[in-house]
């Protein structure tokens, strides 16, 4: 399974970084209620070393079955016409994938989280060159949208560690 989630994983990076589209969408997003001041809307929320990142317009999900393996990617990116950064998440699990927390496992690649900034740098836990400490959880899910919390440390190719911590979504599915 190792191998799947590496082949699965390290291309979405590589589309995500190349060219800021993951799943070539005009973007998803959900009214905010006035009447209760409340955020209902869609979100990808996170902060990365103590710096917010705040992703309300491009955020999607999508969930891939197989016999063996459920796959869901959850995704927030930025305004693709002027900023290419954007975060992906991506869980790779026997099926069903349910409401819990899924933590890190060493010789694993999935869980996984892969960050794009805004001048094409790449940030992942698949770098760090020992335990993350990354853990996704699912805290709810349905046949029409997922959202949970994430926390953990990334690394960029040259093996800076970034710690990743306040992580929050909620997505629809495609």
């Amino acid at each position: 399974m190792k191998n799947t989630v590496r082949k699965l994983i390290l291309p979405l990076i590589l589309v995500l970084s190349g060219c800021g589209l993951l799943f070539f969408s005009t973007g998803c997003s959900k009214e905010v209620s006035q009447e209760e001041g409340l955020d209902t809307g869609y979100f990808f929320r996170f902060t990365l070393d103590g710096q917010a990142k705040d992703y309300k317009e491009n955020i999607l999900a999508e969930r891939r079955l197989e016999p063996s393996l459920e796959t869901i990617i959850i995704q927030g990116l930025a305004d693709l016409s002027t900023d290419p950064s954007g975060m992906l998440l991506v869980l790779a699990e026997q099926p069903p994938v349910i409401t819990k927390t899924y933590p890190e496992v060493p010789g694993r690649d999935a869980p996984a989280m892969a960050f794009t900034d805004s001048i094409g740098t790449v940030f992942t836990n698949l770098f760090v060159p020992t335990a993350s400490g990354f853990e996704l959880t699912i805290s709810q899910i349905s046949s029409g949208t997922v959202r949970g919390t994430f926390k953990g440390q990334m690394a960029d190719a040259n093996g800076n560690i970034h710690n990743v911590t306040d992580g929050v979504f909620y997505a629809p599915f495609r």
